[in-house]
């Protein structure tokens, strides 16, 4: 698909493509929350290449609606390795890592000849990247403007990892311009001009949280705790958790997890707006990647975070989480033995300080975007 071109029934003013990391559900969830958000403008009609392969269908089913109104198109190209964990593990494999890098690396002059002759074939306004190095190349050799967003890049969350990452640096260099987002530790990426953004996330519906607040017993009595350690995540003796014997909770976890029992539930494997049931609990245990946790924040819900020692975007996640809400952190270690106790639970009552909501956020991206569209 890395030839194709654009045949446009309709006249649009506007063409984005939207490059998405290939690591995880993290990045899609809120490039598809951006997305969404774009296509609702009225200025004017505007187009958007969804450039990615590794949670394509995810995607496909979340935008279906723009896509059967044209708005949107997918396009599967293979963007960059992520991270590489160890089994059973939430601690990145750094050897592994090393040798799927310098596999990216022997490809990356392909890559980036590729992406310019998409981009030089096709009617490309804006390049935005969440946040693969290779388009950020290719647009500035193509001459389009191009926009990073994301949290982190990944020059950064490999500084402890890999010793040689002078491509990436270069690569991101030649981002036009860098939408940092909560919780970042970056430079100030961005030739022409840089701006800051707080958390925020797919929006909830109000019914089908009521809906699932209701199937699984939720009363005064029940607290509801949302277990997610990401769909990639592959680990094994869940069921050995003391966790899950805290008195008054039941517990909601993504179907890949393989634990059962009288209060856990399962979200389905085809459920696409998983954000509904982070708004449908009362708390949610996590580790510290900016897709759950920015769900959790614009939801107002309290976070205990297992904390990765390996893992620099972590570390600023957390560190920015300190000062702004109930955060409690927890290693792997320690929750294997954990329960949620009424002390706990009564400890992480207070509010949020944060002012700006996530529709607040995300209507100050589209503007931001809608002014580098305008030129």
């Amino acid at each position: 698909m890395g030839n194709m071109r654009i045949n446009e029934k309709i006249r649009f003013v506007s063409v984005i493509a939207f490059y998405i990391s290939d690591y995880g559900y993290g990045h899609a969830a809120r490039s598809v929350a951006i997305i969404r958000a774009l296509c609702k403008r009225k200025k004017s009609a505007i187009k958007v290449i969804v450039c990615h392969s590794y949670a394509l269908e995810f995607v496909a089913r979340s935008l279906n609606n723009q896509i059967h109104s044209g708005q949107v198109v997918l396009r599967r190209v293979r963007n960059d390795p992520g991270y590489i964990m160890k089994p059973f593990s939430l601690e990145p494999d750094k050897e592994r890592l090393k040798s799927t890098y310098l596999e990216f690396v022997g490809r990356f002059p392909q890559s980036v000849r590729e992406e310019i002759r998409f981009l030089r074939e096709n009617p490309i306004d804006l390049v935005i990247g969440d946040i693969p190095p290779v388009p950020f190349m290719a647009a500035s050799e193509a001459g389009v403007l191009s926009l990073g967003i994301s949290n982190f890049t990944w020059h950064t969350a490999y500084e402890h990892m890999l010793e040689e990452r002078r491509l990436l640096e270069e690569s991101y260099q030649r981002m036009d311009y860098f939408f940092a987002l909560a919780g970042n530790n970056e430079r100030r990426w961005g030739k022409k001009g840089n701006l800051s953004f707080g958390f925020f996330a797919r929006g909830s519906q109000a019914d089908e949280v009521k809906r699932i607040r209701a199937a699984v017993g939720a009363s005064s009595g029940i607290r509801i705790v949302f277990f997610g350690l990401g769909m990639n995540m592959a680990t094994k003796d869940l069921a050995a958790l003391n966790i899950w014997r805290s008195p008054n909770c039941v517990f909601l976890v993504s179907s890949n997890l393989d634990i059962e029992g009288e209060n856990i539930f399962h979200i389905p494997d085809d459920y696409t707006e998983s954000q509904n049931y982070i708004a449908a609990s009362d708390l949610v245990i996590t580790k510290p990647g900016w897709g759950i946790v920015s769900e959790a924040v614009s939801f107002r819900k309290a976070l205990i975070l297992i904390v990765r020692n390996e893992m620099q975007e972590d570390r600023n996640t957390v560190a920015f989480l300190r000062r702004v809400g109930p955060v409690r952190e927890v290693s792997w270690d320690e929750i294997k033995e954990y329960q949620l106790t009424e002390d706990i639970l009564r400890s992480m009552q207070q509010s949020y300080n944060i002012r700006e909501d996530s529709a607040t956020i995300l209507a100050q991206i589209v503007r931001a975007i809608d002014s580098l569209l305008q030129g």
